[in-house]
């Protein structure tokens, strides 16, 4: 095996094969590391697996407690195996793991599995799984090695006390839980567990779901998902945690007071810290911020010339498409081809419950702070056609807009399928097109992206449906 390339990328994840792969496209003699998952945690054990398992739940609750609406017999939950939809999840995941690494073949790429440690700006060590050491040159590193599940100080460990990895991977589900956290991971599993008929309850030390998000759309979640059954306690903090053989008990201290919750597990998802243990930073300079994120500029350069990073190690924006677009922007810069710095007000973004919420750019109480004077219009998914035929009409599609109308500076959508819209804003806010663009171009009809029109010609002040 070769030991000395351009490029060793650190991490196989979504945003290091990617890159990667760029790499090798420019000429660049390229090779990745990896340790535990070719095609990291998002394809393995993360959003990939999570969206099989949420497809099965919607199926489920269309089939279950959304029958009797759609015309349909309502069949009861024990009628559905998880076990199955859990099979066909690690199915879907390992055959996108295996598409990593034809691509690596594809473009002639080195993988190496191991542990890499970097030594210096321009060397490191990757210990194999027998603990094997061999060393490693490189012109250029670009760290990808995402990052870790956060859990909560003095919280208890065992099988009643899991993240969300532990979840995913298990076959099995509880007949109850409490999960600690209401943002897209907590959400998520709640509606997926919730499908298959467990108790759920959600503690939220925020006042209400989704807190990163607008207001509106999280209160038009929280109304869906209490209305699905699952308990939502906001505004809360957890205690004492009390595991037991049979159960885990919960301490709440809530607005109303006290509460004590017992479930048979407790699902911990308050968010993210950088993968960087072991990885050597500090012996090759790498500068990291006060939360041990990589302090990167715009090219994704961190404080070392030779050393890159990108994707959910750095902190910003920590999605798999963001980790993708910087994983390309860090390659081209390597190359000699750098191109523009990514615009994170144009990112989308997703949390696949049902109902859906998808949002790009900036909140309506941020769009006030920052511009004063805005235009807001919303639309609901109600008067759509498409929507109204499908029987999934609950939810609307937000636009924000500054004062002129000639700005689209945020988009908020609940309901359905509502992430599959936000390619279309999402250039439109790229391209700083007006939001007549959006309102002037021919949508498809039947089809739920009308919504979007129609909340763009509400923008514009000419509503024609509303």
């Amino acid at each position: 095996m070769d030991t000395s390339f351009d490029l060793i990328v650190i991490g196989a994840g979504p945003g290091g094969y990617v890159a990667a792969i760029r790499a090798a496209q420019l000429g660049l003699r390229t090779a990745v590391i990896e340790s535990t998952h070719w095609g990291g945690v998002c394809l393995n054990v993360g959003c990939i697996p999570a969206k099989a398992l949420l497809h099965n739940a919607a199926i489920v609750r269309a089939m279950t407690s959304e029958a009797e609406a759609l015309g349909l017999p309502a069949l009861g939950t024990e009628r559905f195996s998880y076990a199955a939809a859990f099979a066909r999840s690690r199915r879907v995941a390992d055959g996108r793991a295996r598409g990593i690494e034809y691509l690596f073949r594809k473009n002639r790429i080195t993988a190496i599995k191991g542990r890499a440690r970097l030594t210096g700006a321009g060397s490191m060590v990757v210990t194999d799984a027998a603990g094997a050491e061999q060393s490693f040159a490189f012109r250029h590193c670009i760290v990808a090695t995402g990052a870790v599940a956060k859990s909560l100080p003095g919280l208890p460990s065992g099988p009643r006390v899991v993240g969300y990895r532990e979840l995913i991977l298990s076959e099995a589900l509880p007949r109850s839980i409490v999960i600690v956290g209401a943002g897209a991971i907590g959400v998520e599993f709640a509606y997926l567990l919730r499908a298959y008929g467990v108790e759920v309850d959600v503690v939220e030390q925020a006042p209400r779901v989704l807190p990163a998000e607008d207001a509106e759309v999280s209160e038009h979640l929280a109304k869906a998902l209490a209305r699905q059954g699952i308990r939502l306690h906001l505004g809360s903090r957890i205690g004492a945690v009390t595991p037991t053989a049979e159960h885990v008990g919960v301490a709440v201290e809530s607005p109303a007071g006290p509460l004590q919750l017992v479930a048979e597990r407790l699902l911990v998802a308050v968010g993210f810290a950088p993968h960087t243990a072991g990885l050597g930073l500090e012996a090759a300079g790498v500068a990291t911020d006060e939360r041990g994120f990589i302090r990167v500029d715009a090219a994704l350069r961190s404080s070392v010339p030779t050393i890159h990073a990108i994707g959910d190690v750095t902190g910003r924006s920590m999605f798999a498409h963001v980790a993708e677009a910087m994983g390309v922007r860090a390659a081209e810069d390597i190359a000699g081809h750098p191109a523009e710095p990514l615009d994170f007000a144009a990112i989308p973004r997703a949390t696949f419950c049902r109902p859906q919420v998808a949002a790009l750019g900036l909140t309506e109480a941020e769009a006030r702070a920052a511009h004063g004077t805005i235009r807001v219009s919303k639309f609901p998914l109600l008067a759509n056609g498409k929507a109204q035929a499908a029987g999934d009409h609950a939810g609307f599609v937000k636009l924000i807009g500054d004062a002129d109308g000639t700005r689209l500076l945020g988009a908020h959508l609940v309901g359905g399928e509502v992430a599959e819209l936000l390619p279309a804003l999402s250039l439109v806010m790229r391209l700083k097109l007006r939001p007549a663009d959006l309102a002037e171009t021919i949508h498809l009809h039947p089809s739920v992206g009308e919504a979007v029109k129609d909340a763009a010609l509400g923008l514009c002040g000419t509503p024609i449906n509303l």
